[in-house]
């Protein structure tokens, strides 16, 4: 199971709907959506192994930016898929969670100073 850490800084409601688009035209199967505190979002999706370019692409065309151990197991997905190219591995069903955290203005004010957004 791959675990993927992502982040917005435009809001929940202009993003979400199409991140799950996205997931949902390279072929991944959104299980689960579900929101895991204020700025928080987990999905449970799964994939072919074939379609892990196809992942990597539509992440990053959504707008999401990804942390620097989400690219790097998405780069390691994507070399597995390479390697495996003959075999049957490429019809292997893979289990992956994304977290999107949504730092909009009013979050990082906030979390920059405690008490900036209460009025």
């Amino acid at each position: 199971m791959l675990e993927l850490e992502a982040f917005s800084y435009d809001e929940r409601r202009n993003v979400l709907p199409g991140v799950v688009e996205a997931l949902e035209a390279c072929g991944c199967w959104v299980l689960e959506k579900r929101t895991v505190s204020v700025t928080d979002v987990l999905l449970r999706v799964e994939m072919l192994l074939r379609d892990s370019v196809g992942l990597y692409s539509s992440l990053m065309a959504s707008g999401l930016e990804m942390t620097r151990s989400s690219h790097l197991g998405l780069t390691e997905l994507c070399t597995l898929r390479s390697w495996k190219r003959g075999s049957g591995e490429p019809f292997r069903i893979v289990e992956l969670w994304l977290k999107v955290s949504f730092l909009d203005e009013l979050n990082l004010a906030s979390a920059l100073m405690p008490g900036a957004g209460e009025a």
